[in-house]
C-alpha cells in the first residue's frame, strides 16, 4: 500500500521548478547573444567609420592600389573582413580574404538596388555582420568600403549555453528524483509499519520501528484506536440489542431513507410477507414492494410520509385481519426529511376481544334489563287484560271502538318494546356500503319534514357538498337520524328550530343533530345511553341506547352537549375510510 503518491508530487515539481528553470535560462542565454551581436555590430560600425575617415583625409589611394590599402587595413584590424566593390563595375576588385565574391557582389547589388548614392547598406546575417558605406575615389570612381565579422562563434555560444545548463538541471533533476523516490520509498515502508503496528495494537515493537522519536505518538494513537475500538464494540452491541428490541416487539416495523430504499424492517414486519425473508427486504425500494404486496396501502402510506404526511392510526383490514397503521416522516437536526418510519400494530385478536367484551357486556345489559323489561311489557299487558275485561261486561260497541283504540296502542307500544331490546341484544352481521351520509339524509328529508310541520318546529338542514362517501349501512342510520331527530321535537313542546348537519374534516365526516328544547340537566348526561333510561314521561329509554349501538357498530363516536334551556346537540364522529377498508367492506 503506497501512502505517498509521488507521480503527482514529481509532476507538481517539474511544472513548478524545472520548466521556469529551463526558460529562464533560455530567457538569459538570447540576452546574452544578443547583446554580443549588439557589441559585434558596434565595433564593425566603428570600424566602417574610421576606414571612411581614412578615406575622406586624402592620406590613402584606395584605387591606386587596392591591395596595399587592404593589407595595410587588415594588418591593423585582422579580425575584420575589409572588401572594395566598384559601384560602376559591379564587381570587387580588393578583399581582405580569400572569399567568393559572388555571393558578396550578389548580395551588395541587391541590397543598394533601391538606395540612393549616398546611403550605407548595415545588415546582421545568421553567420556574419555586413557593413557597407559608401565612398568616392580620387579618380572619380565611386564604390563601397565592405566590413564583415564574422558572428558563428557567438552562436556557438550561444548553443552551448543552451545545452550544458539544461543538461546539468536535467542530471541534478535525476539525481533529485532518485533521492525523492528513495525517501518517499522508505517513507511508505516506514508507514506501512506505523500502520501494521497501530492496527495489531503493538505498543512495544522496538525492533520493528525504524524511527523511537515517533514512539510517544504511536501510543497515543494506539490508545485512541483502543478506545475507537471500544466505543465501536458499544455501538454494535447497542445496534444488535435495539435489532433484537425491534425483533421482539409485538408492532411491525419499517424504516426507509429518502430514496425510498428499506433500510431497517423487523421480525413482525416481515411476517406481513410470507414470500420473502426479512434480510431480503432490506435495501428494496418501497415502491416494488407495494407492487407484490397484499396490503400496499400500508406502504404509500409510509412513502407519502416522505412529503411530510403523517398518517396516525389507520384501521386496514386484510385477510380477515385487522391493523392500525401509523407513518411518519424522520427529520435532521435542520428539519429536513431524511426519511419515514412505518408501524403496523395487528389488532385483530384485540377486536375479537373487544366484540366478545360487547357481547358479554349485552348479555349483563340483558340480565339486568330482565326485571325492567318484564315490568315495562306487564304495564301494557295488564292495561290490555283490564280493557279486556270491561269489553266482556260492557258490549256498546262506541265505547268496544275507544277500548279496542287503546289495546292496539299498547300492543305496539308493547311491539316497540320488544324490538328495541332485540337491537341491544342481537349481534348480527351488518352488511355495510358506501355511500353518502348527504343522500341519507334526502331519502327521509320529506318524512323529517312532515314531522317538523306537525310538531311546529323549523327544520334546518345543512350539507356539506365535499363530504366523501363512508362505509355504511343505510337501514341502521336512518333508523339513527330518526330516533335523535324525534328526540329533538319531542324536547320542543313549544316549537323551536331542529338543525341537521354534514361537515367533512381532514380525517373524518360528523354529524350533528341540534335542537333549542328545554337540554338535558349536566348530572344526567353520564346515564343518558343507559337502557331504560329516560327523561320523558312517555318514553321507553331505549331510543339512545339503540343509537350508541348502531354508532358502535359502525366503529364511530358519539359527543353529546348539552345546556338546560338552550338546547342540545349529538355529534356523530365518523373515520374516513381508506382504499383498503373500503375494499374489505
Amino acid at each position: 500500500m503506497s501512502y505517498m503518491r509521488s507521480k503527482p508530487i514529481l509532476i507538481a515539481v517539474s511544472l513548478i521548478i524545472l520548466v521556469p528553470l529551463f526558460f529562464l535560462n533560455l530567457f538569459d542565454c538570447i540576452n546574452h547573444r544578443d547583446r554580443e551581436i549588439a557589441e559585434r555590430h558596434r565595433q564593425a560600425s566603428y570600424i566602417a567609420s574610421q576606414i571612411e575617415r581614412m578615406l575622406d583625409s586624402g592620406h590613402f589611394a584606395a584605387a591606386d592600389d587596392p591591395g596595399l590599402f587592404i593589407d595595410y587595413i587588415s594588418d591593423l584590424i585582422p579580425d575584420h573582413d575589409i572588401l572594395i566593390f566598384l559601384k560602376d563595375s559591379e564587381r570587387i576588385i580588393a578583399a581582405s580574404m580569400e572569399v567568393q565574391t559572388a555571393p558578396i557582389t550578389n548580395w551588395l547589388i541587391a541590397a543598394t538596388e533601391n538606395l540612393s548614392s549616398d546611403q550605407q547598406v548595415d545588415v546582421i546575417l545568421e553567420d556574419d555582420i555586413r557593413i557597407a558605406r559608401p565612398v568616392a575615389f580620387r579618380n572619380g570612381d565611386s564604390g563601397y568600403i565592405i566590413t564583415i565579422i564574422d558572428i558563428r562563434d557567438i552562436r556557438r555560444e550561444y548553443l552551448m549555453d543552451i545545452i550544458i545548463p539544461t543538461v546539468a538541471i536535467c542530471m541534478v533533476w535525476i539525481l533529485v528524483l532518485l533521492l525523492f523516490r528513495a525517501l518517499t520509498s522508505r517513507f511508505n515502508r516506514n508507514l506501512e509499519i506505523l500502520s501494521y503496528q497501530i492496527e495489531k495494537d503493538e505498543e512495544h515493537c522496538d525492533n520493528v520501528l525504524l524511527y523511537p522519536e515517533i514512539k510517544p505518538i504511536l501510543e497515543r494513537i494506539s490508545r485512541k484506536n483502543i478506545d475507537l475500538r471500544t466505543m465501536a464494540q458499544k455501538y454494535i452491541n447497542e445496534t444488535y440489542k435495539m435489532k433484537q428490541l425491534m425483533d421482539m416487539t409485538p408492532l411491525g416495523i419499517l424504516s426507509i431513507d429518502e430514496r425510498g430504499t428499506i433500510t431497517a424492517c423487523n421480525a413482525t414486519y416481515a411476517q406481513f410477507y410470507p414470500d420473502m425473508e426479512q434480510e431480503r427486504l432490506i435495501g428494496k425500494n418501497i415502491r416494488s414492494l407495494s407492487k407484490h404486496s397484499r396490503m400496499p396501502d400500508v406502504e404509500n402510506s409510509i412513502e407519502q410520509a416522505l412529503t411530510g404526511v403523517v398518517t396516525h392510526a389507520s384501521m386496514l383490514e386484510y385477510d380477515q385481519r385487522v391493523l392500525l397503521v401509523y407513518a411518519y416522516p424522520i427529520y435532521d437536526e435542520n428539519q429536513t426529511i431524511t426519511g419515514a418510519l412505518g408501524i403496523c400494530q395487528d389488532i385483530t385478536e384485540i377486536e375479537k376481544l373487544r366484540n366478545e367484551l360487547h357481547r358479554i357486556d349485552r348479555l349483563q345489559i340483558i340480565g339486568q334489563m330482565a326485571a325492567s323489561f318484564a315490568h315495562e311489557v306487564r304495564n301494557p299487558l295488564t292495561v290490555i287484560r283490564g280493557f279486556m275485561q270491561l269489553m266482556q261486561r260492557q258490549m256498546d260497541p262506541m265505547k268496544i271502538q275507544d277500548y279496542l283504540k287503546m289495546v292496539i296502542s299498547e300492543l305496539d307500544r308493547s311491539n316497540e318494546i320488544i324490538g328495541n331490546f332485540l337491537s341491544l341484544s342481537q349481534n348480527r352481521f351488518l352488511q355495510k356500503d358506501m355511500i353518502n351520509l348527504n343522500r341519507i339524509i334526502e331519502e327521509i328529508e320529506t318524512l323529517l319534514i312532515a314531522e317538523a310541520n306537525h310538531s311546529n318546529i323549523e327544520l334546518i338542514i345543512e350539507k356539506d357538498p365535499n363530504l366523501q362517501d363512508l362505509l355504511l349501512n343505510d337501514k341502521e342510520i336512518k333508523q339513527l337520524i330518526l330516533n335523535l331527530t324525534r328526540n329533538g321535537m319531542e324536547s320542543m313542546s313549544g316549537g323551536g328550530k331542529l338543525y341537521i348537519r354534514t361537515v367533512q374534516l381532514s380525517d373524518a365526516a360528523l354529524l350533528e343533530v341540534q335542537d333549542t328544547g328545554h337540554g338535558i340537566p349536566q348530572d344526567k348526561l353520564d346515564q343518558l345511553f343507559e337502557p331504560f333510561f329516560t327523561t320523558k314521561p312517555s318514553g321507553t329509554g331505549l331510543g339512545l341506547a339503540v343509537c350508541l349501538s348502531i354508532v358502535e357498530r359502525h366503529q364511530a363516536k358519539i359527543d353529546v352537549k348539552s345546556q338546560e334551556s338552550v338546547g342540545t346537540t349529538f355529534t356523530i364522529r365518523f373515520n374516513v375510510q381508506d382504499e383498503a377498508t373500503r375494499n374489505a367492506g
